[in-house]
């Protein structure tokens, strides 16, 4: 066996000693977010602490806090999408409402970087539109306003997602 790695084994144990590593760097958020990916999906508001101890039950590894949030949020990224994701096919959603309720009202408002209107891209300079806001009154609320009463309430929240913002209401 020359120009051959061997190996020979001199001595056998059965009685195994060492103790089990529970941090294993192999484990990336990648392969986790997919291992939980159905879990995850049947259960979206899945709490960390959950994700921890179904972690260390299942393969007994401990994750971090910092590492669960990750791993939550890339599988909750795969099955829903991102946020630029869904930003981006706002006209879509737009274009079936108006489709699907004919007499409708749907206004997007994008905000257009100053340099959009220069002939020249500016490389490195991020040229897209950015979504400010949008304005959907469905028909039959429309129609259903015009015979309501004279007093006209405004109704609002904030919406606490990544992005933030103010949902507000017309009641009348």
């Amino acid at each position: 066996m020359k120009r051959e790695d061997t190996w020979q084994l001199t001595s056998y144990y059965k009685k195994h000693t060492c103790s089990k590593a529970t941090k294993i760097g192999i484990m990336s958020s990648k392969w986790l977010s997919k291992a939980f990916m159905k879990k995850i999906y049947e259960n979206p508001k899945m709490k960390l602490r959950t994700l921890i101890r179904k972690a260390h039950s299942k393969w007994n590894v401990d994750l971090t806090k910092t590492k669960a949030a990750i791993v939550k949020q890339r599988a909750l990224d795969e099955i829903n999408g991102t946020y630029a994701e869904q930003y981006r096919r706002i006209h879509d959603y737009a274009t079936d409402l108006l489709k699907l309720n004919p007499g409708s009202t749907v206004q997007i408002q994008v905000e257009r970087p100053p340099e959009f209107q220069l002939e020249i891209p500016i490389p490195g300079k991020d040229m897209r539109p950015r979504f400010e806001r949008i304005y959907i009154c469905l028909d039959a609320y429309k129609r259903s306003f015009m015979v309501c009463r004279p007093m006209i309430g405004l109704d609002g929240c904030f919406i606490k997602t990544l992005y933030g913002g103010q949902l507000l209401t017309a009641i009348g």
